[in-house]
């Protein structure tokens, strides 16, 4: 077999058939080629690491950062002060004099009785409304 091969490439030599190419690559090709193939890589590498970096971001208790407005409801009989503050106005003091209230006069009856604590006034009501309950 492997002659058969030998045989018909010298008759094709011979009879001129088969020519012979000669690829030539210019300098300024392989450098585009390189950085085409780097680009991709770091293309890749870097969509990868994106989706699984998993850091974690820790914000500190009293950072000013506020809550992405989100439908929720928190219950202002129950809640620690970290839920209070989620509500749109509530600071680490307003929500220790909630907190404080409570110890003093026992469980909100209704969601307006919140106005009796020191700071939260008719306006604040109207705008914590859609997320309190008792």
């Amino acid at each position: 077999m492997r002659a058969e091969k030998e045989e018909k490439a010298e008759s094709e030599e011979q009879s001129g058939e088969k020519a012979k190419k000669i690829v030539v690559i210019r300098p300024a090709e392989i450098i585009a080629l390189a950085l085409a193939v780097v680009f991709i890589v770091a293309a890749g590498y870097f969509t990868v690491r994106s989706y699984v970096s998993g850091e974690l971001v820790f914000v500190p208790e009293s950072s000013t950062v506020r809550q992405i407005e989100t439908e929720f409801v928190v219950n202002i009989n129950t809640a620690d002060k970290n839920e209070l503050m989620m509500l749109d106005g509530i600071g680490e003091a307003l929500a220790e004099r909630i907190i404080e209230y409570r110890k003093e006069h026992g469980d909100f009856d209704t969601v307006w009785e919140i106005t009796n604590v020191k700071g939260i006034s008719q306006k604040t009501l109207e705008r914590l409304y859609p997320h309190i309950t008792v």
